[in-house]
């Protein structure tokens, strides 16, 4: 009886301690993600003028990158827990005219379930499997010191495997427990 006792308490200690899915922040903090520039679509990247170029994700400004264009940088970029924000230095417009005109994160290691867009105008941030892209193109006129942030929505942690695994063993030594008591 002693051992039953001892064992439902383990039990309880360990459910009350473990996280429960989606209870725990997930962030890209640490994850090492690489950032392109792409005209004239979504699927061709233009090297050069600092792209493409790899950041590992830190809260704060210390993985903050610029673009490296003549005229002096455009915007920067900064990698947030969980969100990107870019920054326009100088008054800018895209062009010439093309569908698309911007830049791409690639390399976020995890789950992105979903993308809002803060600032600018509508529609300029999507998500495309597990990558985010902005795209500036248009006759839009970005002004000097404002954003675009995209707000991304990270799947919960799942209960770790080896929890289950703990509950199936104190479930195994409970049954025998009751059976060799009977």
């Amino acid at each position: 009886m002693k051992t039953w006792i001892a064992l439902a308490a383990l039990a309880a200690a360990l459910v009350v301690q473990a996280p429960v899915a989606g209870a725990s922040t997930v962030t890209m903090t640490g994850d090492t993600v690489t950032i392109r520039y792409l005209n004239p679509n979504s699927t061709t990247e233009l090297t050069g003028n600092g792209f493409p170029v790899n950041v590992t994700v830190t809260p704060g400004l210390s993985d903050v990158v610029a673009d490296a264009f003549p005229g002096g940088s455009f915007f920067t970029v900064n990698m947030e827990p969980t969100s990107i924000v870019v920054t326009f230095l100088q008054n800018t417009a895209f062009g010439p005219p093309s569908p698309f005109d911007g830049i791409g994160i690639f390399g976020i290691n995890q789950t992105i379930t979903g993308v809002t867009q803060t600032g600018g105008f509508p529609g300029i941030v999507s998500l495309i499997g597990n990558s985010v892209l902005f795209n500036f193109a248009g006759s839009n006129v970005y002004a000097a010191g404002s954003t675009v942030t995209a707000d991304i929505a990270l799947a919960p942690v799942p209960l770790p495997a080896g929890f289950l695994l703990l509950g199936g063993v104190l479930a195994g030594l409970g049954t025998a427990a009751r059976r060799k008591g009977s």
